[in-house]
């Protein structure tokens, strides 16, 4: 119920509130209100009470049992163990023996496979060798009944002059190919290159040492310039001539490192050699340049670029 208001007036004794008896209705109906109130609260805490003292039961009843629960975990437990131990044993001593028992079964099994593998590879020795028996004379009987075919055909082939003249004019006109070929190509070549008859170069012939070729002779008598790689000069003067070794830029040909140009003195005269301008240095030992004397001989050797060491028979 909603609360009774008691209408009082706006000021006092003006006559506009509830009467007495209206108040005082107002005033039980309230009473009534909270009395009912009140009993209610009091069911409401017995009530609770009572659920109070059932939920203490049940803590009871649960702790028991909890406590005879954790005596049963323990009997089962150490019954568990007890039982585990036994199972485990067994099982060892079920593994040892089925383990004898492999390993008894494994060696018996490889040396029946091992007697079984010889046994095999001996039978396949047997037939390879009857196999490369037969093919070895079967091959032989083949290979000589295609060499008398082969040599049957020769015969009968360049039995008579004209096939041998078709022969030779084929080979005439590969030949002539070849040349042709041979003019035109430049590169290199391997292998072995056979020549009969002369051949003729335009250029030098190299090895792997360098030019390849017999050395060229000049008897000279009067002062000469060496410019050229390999040459043998011989010097037939009565007076004083200079052999000048020129510049490198200036040879007929490259003159490496290694090359030996021979001077040989036939004259009665003075040879002398010499480094033709300042770009050339010519090495000797004492720093003499002239041949000792008629018959004797000299050489210069180049050692690097523009630079030539002179030895053999000097003078000052």
């Amino acid at each position: 119920m909603a609360q009774k208001i008691i209408n009082i007036g706006s000021v006092a004794n003006d006559g506009t509130g509830d009467t007495i008896r209206g108040a005082f209705n107002n005033v039980n109906a309230n009473f009534t209100e909270v009395y009912n109130t009140v009993i209610e609260t009091g069911l409401a805490f017995d009530t609770a009470n009572a659920a109070f003292d059932e939920a203490n039961i049940v803590y009871t009843s649960v702790g028991t049992l909890a406590i005879a629960s954790n005596a049963w975990a323990n009997v089962v437990g150490a019954a568990g163990n007890s039982y585990a131990t036994s199972v485990g044993a067994a099982s060892n001593a079920y593994a040892v023996s089925v383990g004898s028992s492999a390993n008894a079964y494994t060696v018996s099994l490889g040396s029946a496979a091992n007697a079984y593998s010889q046994s095999l590879a001996t039978a396949g020795n047997l037939y390879a060798s009857l196999l490369a028996a037969n093919n070895a004379v079967g091959g032989n009987a083949w290979a000589n009944a295609v060499g008398t075919a082969s040599n049957n055909w020769s015969l009968s082939t360049f039995s008579t002059l004209s096939n041998t003249s078709i022969v030779f004019n084929t080979a005439n006109a590969a030949f002539s190919k070849s040349n042709t070929a041979f003019q035109n190509t430049s590169g290199t070549f391997s292998g072995n290159l056979n020549i009969s008859g002369t051949a003729t170069a335009l250029g030098g012939f190299s090895d792997a040492l360098g030019a390849v070729r017999e050395k060229l002779t000049f008897t000279v008598s009067g002062n000469t310039t060496a410019n050229g790689p390999y040459v043998t000069y011989i010097a037939n003067s009565t007076s004083l001539m200079h052999i000048n070794v020129l510049d490198d830029n200036n040879f007929t040909a490259t003159a490496n490192v290694g090359t030996v140009i021979d001077i040989y003195q036939l004259g009665t005269g003075t040879t002398k050699i010499v480094a033709n301008d300042a770009a050339v240095t010519v090495y000797s030992a004492n720093n003499w340049a002239n041949i000792s004397a008629q018959y004797q001989t000299a050489k210069i050797v180049k050692v690097r670029a523009n630079t030539w060491m002179l030895v053999g028979n000097l003078k000052a």
